[in-house]
């Protein structure tokens, strides 16, 4: 993951409050599919490994999708912040 994706990240574990942490998931405008990955990986705090076993995908596709989710979620926070 690059600086600003690891950045969002972060602030979503971190700083984030229940609120802005659903409000910055709606802006983004995840699926359903999205939502679950970055609830797992924020509220659950688990793996990469965990999350393709529980969804049924591979490592390579839970950690693209990470990717892309981080991705949108970093461009609405360069335009808050």
């Amino acid at each position: 993951m690059d600086k600003d994706n690891n950045r969002a990240k972060k602030w979503l574990k971190e700083e984030a409050t229940s609120s802005e942490y659903n409000s910055i998931k709606e802006e983004a405008k995840l699926t359903p599919l999205q939502e679950n990955i970055i609830d797992l990986i924020v509220l659950k705090d688990l793996s990469v490994v965990a999350i393709s076993l529980a969804l049924h995908m591979s490592d390579t596709t839970v950690k693209r999708k990470t990717k892309q989710i981080l991705d949108k979620i970093s461009r609405i926070l360069s335009r808050h912040f």
